[in-house]
C-alpha cells in the first residue's frame, strides 16, 4: 500500500512499506535544481549539491564520507532542472542513522570555503568528460535549443561560468532555494510507516517553509530549425527533437507508447530499418523526456560520414511513416515491454522510489501499480492509430555534429 503525507511546511513524504524486503530506498528531491541557476552562473546548482556533501551537521568531510561508508549507504546525487536528487539504498537496520545523515545534508551542510576548489575542480572534470563526449556534446545543445537556456542548459554549467562561482554564491544559492515546501522524500522497502512519519516530522517538521516564485515555463530556443557544430571526426552525429504530450497529458500512453514502436527493443522500427537492415551505424535510438509542463522526443544516430545522409533520411522516413498507425504484433511487442519494465521496477526499491517521486511531481499524486498497469492494458490499436494520424511531428528540431553539415 502506498502511503502519502504533506507537512504543513510544504514536505510530502511518500512510502510503500514492502516488508519482504532487507533493504530500505530512498529519494529526497529538493525544489532547487538548474532551472534557477544565474544566467551568468550556470553550474551552481551542481557547485551547491557538491558543497553539500562535503560535511554535515556535526561531522567534516572526512567524518562523513567515514560515516557514508560505516552505515552503508550506496549513495548517487544529481541535478535536474527543478531538483537536487539525493538517492541512496541501505540495510533496513540503518535506515534510521542514514535518514538523518540526509537531513543533516539537506538542512545543515556545513559548505565549507575550503573545499570550493576541490569541488570546483570535480565539476570542472565533468565538463570536460562531457566536452571529449560528441554525442553527450550534440545532445546537450539540443536540449538547450528545444527548451530554452533556463531549462536546457547543462546542469554542470561550463568552464566560463564555473571559474566564477564563489563561496558567497554557493550560500547565498543555499539560503535562497533549499526548502522543505516542494521538497518530496519517497521511501520504498521494509519500514513502518507511523514511525517513518514520527521520524521526518522530527527531521525537518520545524523546517520554516520559503517562499520561492517558481522558474519560469520552459520556453524554446528561438533561432534556425537546423544547426551545426563542426567537429574532427570520422563520424557524423544527428540528433532530432520535436513535441510531444508532457507526462501528466491524458494522451501521454498513446503518444508515448508510439515512440516505443520506433525505438523501443531489438525489433524497433528504427533499429530494424537503420541497422539491421542496411548497416548503416550502430546506434539509433528515440526517447521521450518531459518537464513539468513541455515535454519532447529526442532521437539520436552516429554514422560514417560517407552514411550519415542516408541515416538521416531513413531515420526522417521511419518517423512520418508512424503516423500511418502501427501493427497488432507492434501492439502486442509495446505492451510486453512495459508489463516487463513494470515488474522489473517493482523488484528495485529504488527504481520504485523514482518512480512515485516522478508521478507527485508530474501529477500530484502517485499512480498504483495495479493503475499503471489498467493503462496499458487499455491500448488499443485503433486508440493509437488514431492518435497518431492526429498528431504527426509537425516543427523538428536537427543538429548534427561533424565535418560537414548535413
Amino acid at each position: 500500500m502506498i502511503h502519502l503525507q504533506t507537512f504543513p511546511n510544504g514536505l510530502t513524504l511518500i512510502g510503500e512499506p514492502l516488508p519482504h524486503f532487507e533493504s530500505v530506498a530512498f529519494t529526497l528531491r529538493v525544489p532547487a535544481g538548474s532551472a534557477y541557476d544565474p544566467a551568468n552562473r550556470f553550474g551552481l546548482s551542481s557547485f551547491l549539491c557538491e558543497m553539500m556533501l562535503r560535511g554535515a551537521g556535526e561531522l567534516n568531510n572526512r567524518a562523513f564520507l567515514e560515516k557514508i561508508d560505516r552505515v552503508g549507504i550506496d549513495r548517487t546525487e544529481n541535478v535536474s532542472p527543478s531538483f537536487l536528487v539525493f538517492n541512496g539504498a541501505v540495510l533496513a537496520e540503518n535506515f534510521s542513522e542514514a535518514l538523518q545523515l540526509y537531513a543533516d545534508v539537506i538542512r545543515r551542510p556545513k559548505l565549507p570555503r575550503g573545499m570550493m576548489e576541490a569541488s570546483r575542480m570535480v565539476l570542472f572534470q565533468e565538463v570536460l568528460s562531457a566536452k571529449d563526449d560528441p554525442a553527450n556534446q550534440l545532445m546537450e545543445r539540443v536540449k538547450e535549443r528545444f527548451y530554452g537556456k533556463t531549462f536546457g542548459h547543462d546542469p554542470d554549467g561550463n568552464e566560463e561560468s564555473l571559474a566564477e562561482i564563489t563561496w558567497k554564491d554557493v550560500s547565498r544559492h543555499y539560503e535562497k532555494y533549499v526548502r522543505p515546501n516542494g521538497m518530496i522524500l519517497a521511501v520504498a522497502g521494509r519500514f513502518v510507516w507511523k514511525e517513518l512519519v514520527a521520524e521526518v516530522n522530527d527531521l525537518f517538521g520545524g523546517w520554516g517553509a520559503k517562499d520561492i516564485q517558481s522558474a519560469e515555463h520552459a520556453a524554446a530556443e528561438p533561432g534556425e530549425s537546423a544547426f551545426h557544430i563542426d567537429f574532427d571526426s570520422q563520424q557524423t552525429h544527428i540528433a532530432l527533437a520535436w513535441e510531444t504530450v508532457p507526462f501528466s497529458h491524458p494522451d501521454r500512453i498513446r503518444a508515448w507508447a508510439g515512440i516505443s514502436v520506433l525505438s523501443g527493443g531489438m525489433s524497433s522500427r528504427l533499429f530494424t530499418e537503420v541497422r539491421e537492415k542496411r548497416g548503416l551505424c550502430y546506434t539509433v535510438d528515440a526517447s521521450c523526456h518531459s518537464l513539468k509542463d513541455r515535454a519532447g522526443v529526442f532521437c539520436y544516430a552516429a554514422a560514417s560520414t560517407e552514411n550519415a545522409k542516408e541515416t538521416l533520411d531513413v531515420m526522417l522516413a521511419e518517423i512520418r511513416k508512424l503516423q500511418d498507425g502501427v501493427l497488432p504484433e507492434e501492439l502486442s511487442a509495446l505492451k510486453a515491454r512495459y508489463k516487463s519494465s513494470l515488474v522489473m521496477q517493482q523488484e528495485s526499491c529504488g527504481a520504485w522510489c523514482g518512480g512515485m517521486a516522478g508521478d507527485f511531481f508530474h501529477l500530484g499524486r502517485v499512480r498504483t501499480k495495479e493503475e499503471i498497469q489498467k493503462v496499458v492494458d487499455s491500448l488499443t490499436l485503433e486508440g493509437m492509430n488514431e492518435y497518431l494520424a492526429e498528431n504527426p511531428p509537425r516543427e523538428m528540431l536537427m543538429g548534427t555534429l561533424g565535418r560537414e553539415p548535413l
